[in-house]
C-alpha cells in the first residue's frame, strides 16, 4: 500500500492552489479542514505528517492575524515545507523530512 500512496502524496504536494485570491483561500481551508477528500492518503502515516504540517502552517498564519496571507498560486508542497521549516527551525531537518515523506 505504501508504494501506491507515494505517487498520490507527490501529486497532492505539487497541487497548485487557484490564482484567484478568494477562491484560493477557500480551497486552502477545504484542504486543511479535510473537506477535500484525497482518499486514503491522509490515513497513511506519511500522509498524516503532510496533513499535520499543513495544519501547523495554518496555525502560524492565524497567529499573525494582523497580516493577510495570499494563498493564490501556492503549492501544497511549498506550504508543507514552510510549516515544517517553522516547526523545526532547521533547514536540514526540514529537507530530511520532506524527502522522507515525499
Amino acid at each position: 500500500m505504501k508504494a501506491l500512496l507515494k505517487p498520490l502524496l507527490l501529486a497532492i504536494a505539487w497541487t497548485q492552489i487557484a490564482l484567484d485570491s478568494i477562491e484560493a483561500k477557500s480551497e486552502w481551508y477545504e484542504i486543511v479542514e479535510g473537506s477535500i477528500s484525497y482518499g486514503m492518503v491522509f490515513l497513511d502515516p506519511m500522509g498524516k505528517q503532510l496533513g499535520l504540517f499543513l495544519a501547523y502552517f495554518q496555525s502560524q498564519i492565524l497567529r499573525r492575524a494582523s497580516d493577510s496571507f495570499c494563498f493564490s498560486n501556492g503549492s501544497i508542497g511549498n506550504f508543507f515545507f514552510a510549516g515544517a521549516r517553522m516547526f523545526f527551525q532547521s533547514l536540514d531537518a526540514t529537507i530530511f523530512l520532506f524527502f522522507r515523506v515525499l
